[in-house]
């Protein structure tokens, strides 16, 4: 009998916590609900606000290495030397620590100006942006500067060797080991460094827009040869006086050539790409913002920091050969839009329909009410910045349906908030690590994002 009332109060117990814990996952057509309308009317009442822009084009660039310094003993006598750091990208590297660089990490910035309208667009050899990051990069522009959020487009190279310890909490330190303040203050003083340099360095100049494929250095790592693959190479140019230009690479495979075995701080394939074209073109900054990598893997022959090499080499040449090609323009329509998207309740799951309650999932992934989507026009080519691993299968959708008006797109990830995975939803049952582990708001998550997305960028 007594063997009986503990295993019945055991049952209770754990009764108890699951619906304490626990709630069903919610099927509710995104359509129908309160998040998506709240976003519609910003939505609806931005794009009524905001005029295009036209005129001469000024632009920007700067260059700011954030690669730390290593000192064996005593105290740092400089905010960059640091005794030991983890790297930032794969959890089962257990926050172990390295003191050793491959190659350097750089800040860059391209500032764009038409009219009476200026964007930073910058690039860090980071895993992502983190939002602390972004929100006190912004803070500290609008006291010294001005500019504010709106006017910041950020990427990350998505390196999974890059620097880490700046971010605090559990999913940040799973990923990118021990918080240390000292990297996010060193991070964030470098970039603010950069953008006001790309600022002080603007004169008239000319751009131009490309595209290529590049399907022998990607793969769908979710469902193989059954999925779409976006194999796009992207790129803007800009160039003002001779010898004086700048590159930016949009591309979707992640830059995981260098495993969790590599313990030596690099920027990965990327790194190498922006290393050769600024060697090959006299005077360039070359900025690789991350594509739409989700469900995409990097492909390619050799093994670790050569195969990064062959991968970042071989793109390079690719862009380097198509700017002869190219009659670079002076004028510019130039349109700059910030979505404020309002985020549906948090569906972390631990069963296959089953999720944490809404205010534990909020709690334990640190999420925030609402993220950004922004879009940065140019004549007839859109950027897309998303706050996530963006699919690289619904950056096909979006760019299949601008082109029918004409237009070009290319969508990047990590703009300085992250929410996960954001995939079609027809993967939201494989049991698999992007829709299980990192799809944290449900199955309608993609088609949301996808609708605000070509809403947005005229293509609805």
């Amino acid at each position: 009998m007594k063997l009986l009332k503990i295993i019945l109060g055991i049952v209770f117990f754990l009764t108890l916590l699951f619906f304490v814990f626990l709630t069903p996952v919610d099927i509710t057509p995104y359509f129908e609900t309160d998040y998506y309308r709240t976003s519609r009317m910003q939505l609806d009442s931005l794009l009524l606000q905001k005029r295009v822009r036209s005129g001469p084009l000024h632009a920007g660039f700067s260059k700011i290495s954030f690669t730390p310094r290593f000192i064996s003993s005593g105290n740092p006598q400089k905010a960059d030397e640091f005794n030991r750091l983890p790297l930032a990208g794969y959890g089962n590297r257990k926050g172990k620590l390295t003191d050793k660089i491959h190659d350097s990490l750089f800040v860059k910035c391209v500032a764009l100006k038409v009219d009476d309208a200026t964007v930073f667009l910058v690039a860090l050899d980071l895993l992502i942006v983190p939002q602390e990051i972004r929100f006190a990069v912004a803070q500290r522009l609008g006291e010294i500067a001005g500019i504010i959020r709106e006017q910041l487009y950020f990427s990350a190279t998505h390196s999974h060797s890059s620097l880490g310890g700046w971010g605090k909490g559990f999913v940040a330190e799973s990923f990118a080991g021990p918080f240390d303040a000292r990297v996010r203050q060193w991070i964030t003083a470098q970039t603010v460094a950069a953008i006001l340099s790309a600022k002080k360095d603007l004169a008239p100049a000319c751009w131009v827009y490309g595209t290529f494929r590049a399907p022998d250095f990607i793969r769908n790592r979710l469902i193989g040869e059954k999925g779409r693959v976006n194999d796009r190479f992207d790129f803007l140019y800009f160039e003002k006086e001779k010898n004086h230009s700048a590159v930016i690479g949009f591309y979707g495979a992640h830059a995981t050539v260098l495993s969790d075995d590599n313990m030596q701080c690099s920027a990965d394939y990327p790194g190498y790409w922006q290393r050769a074209i600024e060697g090959k073109i006299p005077g360039s900054t070359a900025l690789f913002f991350a594509g739409s990598v989700g469900s995409h893997r990097p492909a390619g022959q050799g093994k670790a920091f050569a195969r990064a090499k062959n991968i970042g080499l071989a793109l390079a040449d690719s862009v380097i050969r198509r700017l002869d090609d190219f009659s670079a323009k002076t004028e510019l329509n130039f349109k700059a839009l910030t979505l404020s998207l309002t985020l549906p309740p948090s569906q972390i799951r631990l069963l296959e329909d089953w999720r944490l309650r809404p205010v534990w999932g909020q709690k334990l992934m640190s999420i925030p009410p609402t993220v950004s989507l922004q879009t940065l026009q140019l004549n007839d080519f859109i950027l897309a910045t998303t706050p996530c691993d963006f699919s690289g299968e619904l950056a096909l959708q979006i760019h299949d349906a601008l082109q029918q008006k004409g237009v070009h797109s290319t969508i990047s990830s990590f703009n300085g908030d992250y929410v996960g995975y954001i995939i079609p939803g027809k993967y939201y049952h494989l049991p698999e690590y992007e829709p299980r582990l990192m799809g944290w708001f449900g199955p309608y998550m993609g088609d949301y994002t996808t609708e605000l997305l070509l809403r947005l960028m005229g293509g609805y």
